[in-house]
């Protein structure tokens, strides 16, 4: 695992992502680890032409039930990019709790079986 940490590491100073994951990072819950998954799941983030559009893609908009003037909210939709939302919710969580920057289940093998190489 600090193998490839550290080359997630380097790979995050690479030209191409560096500017990008410096801004990411300002966020309280998120390192470097998570923002560079997310980059390379998301891709390029002007392809969205709004956060709602970002949004929908990660799966974090609220459902709604509605028949003429009635309207019922529904929890999110979670129809969209699994990962990436995963992701996030664990960073905003681990903000929340105050535990930033702790390592989590998703670091531990035992709990995470997807190892992705680089």
């Amino acid at each position: 695992m600090e193998r490839l940490d550290q080359r997630i590491q380097k790979l995050a100073s690479v030209k191409s992502y560096h500017e990008t994951v410096q801004k990411i990072i300002y966020l309280k819950g998120i390192q470097k680890i998570t923002t560079l998954a997310v980059l390379v799941e998301v891709g390029d983030f002007k392809r969205f032409p709004d956060a709602q559009h970002l949004a929908s893609y990660i799966g974090l908009v609220p459902g709604e039930d509605s028949s003429g003037d009635d309207k019922t909210r529904l929890g999110i939709t979670k129809a969209g990019n699994a990962h990436v939302r995963m992701l996030l919710v664990e960073a905003a969580q681990s903000y929340t709790r105050g535990a930033a920057g702790r390592k989590s289940v998703l670091r531990n093998p035992t709990h995470y079986t997807d190892v992705y190489v680089l």
